[in-house]
């Protein structure tokens, strides 16, 4: 991920930390499997107190995919998420945020809404 100015850190955090994702320039560092195809990364800073905890308490970014796929039903229980993955990943048991729907997802640089 690029630095950024003041400016721009006081604009990520007026969403965060929230229901809320950027879409932000991903730097020469970061590493293909991870941006995927774009040239972009997402980044988010939920408000779920376990996260938060957790974070705080590394000091370090963490990164996951969501559990919920694309045009798919939203994962809300860990039952669902585990008879969808079965081994296939590592699920931590914890409680999720009490959002109705997923985040938004916006492009930092331009402002556009991908996802509302």
């Amino acid at each position: 991920m690029q630095d950024f100015s003041t400016t721009e850190k006081k604009e990520m955090m007026a969403k965060w930390p929230g229901p809320h994702t950027w879409l932000v320039p991903a730097s020469d560092y970061c590493p293909p499997w991870l941006r995927g195809r774009s040239q972009n990364i997402a980044i988010r800073l939920p408000k779920v107190n376990s996260t938060l905890n957790l974070l705080n308490s590394i000091n370090f970014p963490i990164t996951s995919t969501s559990a919920n796929l694309t045009h798919k039903k939203s994962i809300k229980t860990l039952r669902a998420c585990k008879n969808l993955f079965k081994n296939e990943v590592k699920i931590i048991d914890g409680r999720i945020g009490t959002e109705k729907k997923p985040t938004t997802i916006q492009d930092f640089v331009s402002k556009k809404i991908i996802r509302k």
